[in-house]
């Protein structure tokens, strides 16, 4: 470019105003809290522009101008500390946070401008710690129900004679006073929530020794999520729920310990339920028994399937179920078996149906096909008298932050698809159907408010189980196999 038009080409950009290059600074800094004098670990989010003698610090001042990044730590502030050595786009420093408790002013100093900004992010500095605990289970009750919640400390309490930290459910920490002691010499603290919450949800509220706040609990894991208590009015609980064309009828059974459900001419399913909140059940086994004992297949849901790789599951193996079966009695057995995947052949003659192991497709036409990353897995089951599938479930009404409980408190739903004679099936869910006469005993399973009357009809598709049970048999008939029907 010649010599006149460069200089036309400056004239021109002086007369417009001037960008300049976008200055350093983060985008993010994890966590916002911490307890007054310790030190704790910043995780500093700095997308470009950052260099290791940039420094990070909070100052109780309203205002970061003016600041040179030599700041010393004093009770009203944290000293300037440098971001040093990046992973990636995050810079870890080691902050000895101020003395004294309050709100203060994350600043970050850019070495390169020889100035601060103000990141507008607060830092909040308690006398006790926010990251006490690492989990709370479960993470609901039913309303003005007393309920055992289980907390796990990140470390021990100290051991008697100093007092163990006080905590309090409450929808604001603030001005509530923690009065339950944790256990002494513990990880695991077992409070009751009491019998006078009402539905809402509320903050785990702490206090230490010698201290008189009262501050909200962030899980010590992810220094990020609040741990809260879901308080629901009772009604809100809808498991198990026994259905039947119009007829649909919310129960409860004896815990853990096996119901006959349904008894055939040929075979008897029997199912045992485990506790969620105070006002859930959930199938957790179902055993198919010969009728006259001497034969059976226990179905389970896997246990602690929050903590299972799913990469660890060969293919054709279950993810989600653990099936036996055994030939004695079921309670005193002489030879069990397990069944050990999806191409596993029961003899016909073994209860007297046939079986076909199946996993659901995420192509099927239902909400949830999966439990988590599992997919979900189904027995297809049929014989002279009835045809049904038993599957795997996640508990759907749990998302967001409480996904973790989906996989938690799954559980198995039963669809009973084909009756060849609705009169020749007893128990409690044809009772509860409304296809037999209801006993005492059936009577008193019925949850407050579900109406005893009986209706007696001749055909149709049954459930039991879960919200989304009926979807069942549309997911299970997609499949391309064949399918015995009665």
């Amino acid at each position: 470019m010649a010599p006149s038009a460069t200089a036309s080409l400056v004239a021109a950009l002086a007369a417009v105003a001037c960008i300049r290059l976008v200055e350093a600074q983060p985008t993010a800094v994890s966590p916002q809290r911490g307890k007054s004098g310790e030190t704790r670990s910043f995780t500093i989010t700095c997308a470009s522009g950052c260099t290791t003698t940039d420094k990070f610090l909070i100052i109780a001042s309203a205002s970061c101008t003016g600041n040179t990044g030599s700041t010393t730590a004093s009770g009203t502030s944290s000293a300037a500390v440098a971001l040093g050595t990046a992973s990636g786009s995050a810079y870890t420093v080691s902050q000895v946070l101020p003395t004294t408790a309050g709100t203060y002013t994350a600043c970050f100093y850019d070495d390169s401008a020889t100035a601060s900004t103000d990141l507008s992010i607060a830092i909040t500095v308690s006398d006790s710690t926010p990251f006490f605990f690492s989990h709370l289970t479960p993470p609901f009750a039913s309303a003005l129900v007393d309920t055992a919640i289980t907390l796990t400390s990140a470390s021990a309490t100290s051991a008697a004679p100093t007092p163990a930290p006080t905590i309090i459910f409450a929808t604001s920490c603030s001005g509530a006073t923690p009065a339950t002691s944790l256990t002494q010499a513990a990880t695991s603290h077992t409070v009751q929530t009491g019998a006078s919450l009402s539905a809402a949800t509320y903050y785990l509220c702490l206090r230490e020794n010698g201290q008189s706040d009262s501050v909200a609990q962030y899980d010590s894991d992810d220094l990020v999520t609040a741990l809260t208590l879901s308080v629901n009015n009772p009604s809100s609980g809808s498991d198990p729920v026994a259905k039947f064309g119009n007829t649909q009828r919310q129960f409860d059974l004896p815990l853990h310990t096996l119901v006959p459900l349904l008894h055939t001419p040929d075979m008897i399913l029997h199912a045992s339920v485990f506790p969620g909140n105070p006002t859930e059940q959930w199938f957790g086994r179902m055993v198919l028994t010969s009728v006259d004992d001497t034969r059976w297949m226990e179905i389970k849901i896997k246990e602690d399937l929050v903590n299972l790789n799913v990469s660890k599951v060969p293919r054709d193996q279950f993810a989600t179920l653990d099936i036996t079966m055994g030939y004695g009695s079921y309670a005193n057995p002489t030879v069990t078996t397990e069944v050990p995947g999806f191409s596993a052949h029961v003899p016909y003659g073994f209860l007297g149906h046939d079986f076909v192991f199946r996993k659901m497709r995420r192509s099927h036409s239902i909400r949830n096909t999966n439990i988590g990353q599992f997919p979900r897995e189904c027995i297809d089951m049929a014989g002279a008298w009835v045809h049904l599938y038993l599957c795997s479930a996640p508990a759907e009404e749990f998302s967001g932050p409480e996904r973790e409980y989906a996989l938690r408190y799954a559980h198995l739903d039963l669809a009973v698809i084909e009756v060849r004679n609705f009169d020749k099936l007893t128990g409690t869910l044809p009772e509860l159907w409304g296809t037999q006469p209801m006993t005492e005993i059936t009577r008193s399973y019925l949850k407050p408010g579900q109406a005893p009357a009986v209706q007696i009809h001749s055909a149709g598709t049954a459930w039991a189980g879960g919200p989304g049970m009926e979807e069942l048999k549309k997911g299970c008939l997609e499949e391309n196999e064949t399918v015995m029907t009665v």
